[in-house]
């Protein structure tokens, strides 16, 4: 629920979600008492996780979750998150757990009507607008607020989420990587399939908008993985890890087209891990010919022999690479141009020869064939090649 994205706890957005919805539903059926209730436990967990996140009264988890409402209204007041005015109108809420002992409530006097329920809920969105705005300030956008953007704003997001990112706390950061953005990723290629199934002129404007988001999802995982620590990073390796072993193969598919790419293989601290993804890339390259291959494969030749493998298995990955090579420029050109050349980049200067002379022999065989086109290109690429330093 958008209202409770600024919430950083996730069990805590999950209950606030929860209670809110009982909120809506109990002032529908005219059940005043129980809207005072829910008010006052939503924003008793609204105070708590921003009171946690932001460090900001030096309290522990377990004194903060040990406090009462009033205690947590007069913190936050002198962090300068509530207002004066706020405060005040928290006495209406204060003592809400009076409400669910009937015998407290007969021994105080206790009375709810319509017009304090409707004072707590007009309360609970003041609190709701006052934490999520210090929220920002002290602890900075959390990934369902990252996420939002996306989905509301696909033409404003990538130009302002750099400047966000440097706001993003490093646990949101990781929320993004391994949970959000792949999962965002796999819905949205769900609904492709009902979007392409008629053309109609509404299914082709939701398609344009469609695709914007799914290019803003895989650049906010882009650039966020850009500026993540090191241990982040090895995290999303292992991620990819382990789709590559139990996911099948839409979700793996989608991930390597969307976000792994083999130079993030740098991070990887497993050395089996690493032989294992190292594999399965050098044997996608076999057997698939498509963007999503050129995309994942970015970067593999730093690896071709990470595994400690002999000079003869390094030699059949780098022909195979000038196989891939050969059979793509046909229909990839431009992409699989500055692939080659990146690739070359990376080999050292003898295996960098065993790639270009390979290619030529390609070529060759190509030209005695009569395919002149994709022959000159791949002398052209070679002689390219040759001047890489």
């Amino acid at each position: 629920m958008d209202l409770f994205d600024f919430i950083a706890d996730d069990t805590f957005r999950d209950c606030v979600a929860s209670d809110y919805r009982e909120l809506l539903a109990a002032q529908a059926a005219g059940a005043w008492k129980s809207v005072v209730v829910m008010a006052g436990s939503i924003v008793e967990a609204v105070l708590v996780d921003y009171l946690l996140s932001s460090g900001a009264c030096g309290k522990t988890e377990d004194q903060l979750l040990k406090m009462e409402l009033g205690p947590l209204i007069e913190l936050c007041k002198n962090d300068g998150v509530l207002s004066e005015r706020t405060t005040q109108l928290s006495t209406v809420i204060k003592n809400y757990r009076n409400l669910i002992h009937a015998a407290r409530v007969k021994r105080l006097g206790e009375k709810v009507n319509e017009e304090s329920a409707n004072i707590a809920e007009s309360l609970l969105k003041m609190v709701i607008d006052e934490v999520s705005a210090k929220q920002i300030e002290a602890y900075g956008h959390t990934a369902e607020q990252v996420v939002a953007k996306i989905f509301k704003d696909q033409n404003g997001f990538l130009s302002v989420f750099p400047s966000l990112l440097p706001r993003v706390h490093a646990k949101e950061k990781r929320k993004l990587l391994l949970n959000l953005l792949p999962f965002h990723y796999d819905s949205l290629n769900d609904e492709f399939s009902s979007l392409t199934a008629t053309n109609t002129a509404t299914n082709t404007c939701l398609l344009k908008t469609w695709t914007a988001k799914h290019y803003c999802v895989i650049e906010c995982y882009r650039l966020t993985h850009a500026s993540c620590e090191e241990s982040l990073k090895a995290e999303a390796v292992n991620a990819y890890l382990q789709i590559l072993k139990f996911g099948d193969e839409n979700k793996r598919r989608n991930y390597e087209h969307a976000f792994f790419r083999a130079a993030h293989l740098r991070y990887a601290n497993d050395p089996i891990a690493k032989r294992t993804i190292i594999s399965h890339l050098f044997s996608m390259m076999e057997s698939s010919f498509d963007d999503t291959m050129v995309r994942c494969t970015s970067g593999v030749a730093a690896f071709v022999d990470a595994d400690n493998q002999d000079e003869h298995l390094v030699r059949a990955r780098i022909l195979t690479a000038a196989k891939m090579v050969t059979r793509m420029f046909a229909t990839h050109d431009e992409m699989i141009r500055d692939w080659a050349i990146a690739f070359s980049r990376d080999l050292d200067l003898s295996r960098r020869k065993t790639f270009i002379d390979k290619l030529l022999d390609n070529a060759k065989q190509l030209k005695l064939l009569g395919d002149n086109e994709v022959s000159d290109k791949l002398e052209q690429l070679c002689q390219m090649q040759m001047y890489i330093k």
